[in-house]
């Protein structure tokens, strides 16, 4: 991409909402029913660990409004936002299979989706806008 053209294309911003909309989703859900959440999360966990299931809430909701904002404006941004923010679910995915390995299967493969997701829409910001 030229250097005076960093514009974002509809899939990179249309990409970056939705992605959000999944994470301000996770996040509220962690908020509200961390018992459910840390299932989900692949680390089942009594009441002691709650408060740290909601900081993960707060985690993906800070991280949806950092894509959301990021999807307004220019490629470079949001590329090293969602290129620094796959780190997060391949580091959960790596957690949750390290503690359960096979039983893990399943939300190892949702977190390795989102690693994966982030990456793509990171690449997808070195694609160049149509001129019409």
């Amino acid at each position: 991409m030229a250097r005076g053209s960093d514009e974002l294309t509809p899939v990179s911003a249309v990409g970056a909402q939705v992605l959000a909309a999944g994470l301000l989703g996770m996040g509220a859900l962690f908020a509200a029913a961390p018992g459910l959440a840390s299932r989900v999360f692949g680390l089942p966990a009594g009441r002691e660990a709650w408060p740290y299931v909601r900081a993960l809430a707060f985690r993906d909701l800070a991280v949806s409004t950092a894509l959301l904002a990021a999807s307004r404006g220019r490629a470079g941004p949001l590329r090293w936002l969602a290129a620094s923010v796959a780190l997060i679910p391949m580091a959960d995915a790596a957690m949750v299979a390290a503690k359960r390995g096979r039983r893990g299967a399943p939300s190892v493969a949702l977190h390795g989706v989102a690693g994966v997701a982030l990456v793509a829409l990171a690449a997808s910001t070195f694609l160049k806008p149509r001129r019409r």
